[in-house]
């Protein structure tokens, strides 16, 4: 969520939030736990208009046999960091356009 404050912040392009939110989905769906928004960068062009970068860090990291808090995801959606649902990514989606 803190994410797309940013990007809401940086006037990021509405296609360029929509590629973010399906990094984000993959992240989920994938397993990624480390999600951490030091993983998603922004470029800023010479008249001052800012962009995402190409994804980088996207991977499985899932400790199938650790704790609950292990396999928390860094960031959040609908305010939950764990437990994630289709419903949760489906009203998040609908909330940020």
């Amino acid at each position: 969520e803190d994410l797309f404050e940013v990007c809401r912040k940086l006037n990021i392009p509405a296609s360029e939030q929509s590629e973010l939110y399906r990094r984000t989905v993959f992240n989920i769906m994938g397993g990624n736990v480390d999600d951490r928004i030091k993983n998603f960068s922004f470029l800023m062009e010479r008249n001052g208009t800012w962009h995402i970068t190409p994804a980088y860090d996207m991977t499985f990291a899932t400790n199938l046999d650790g704790a609950a808090y292990e396999n928390a995801h860094s960031m959040s959606i609908a305010g939950k960091d764990n437990d994630i649902t289709e419903d949760d990514l489906m009203q998040f989606a609908k909330q940020n356009g």
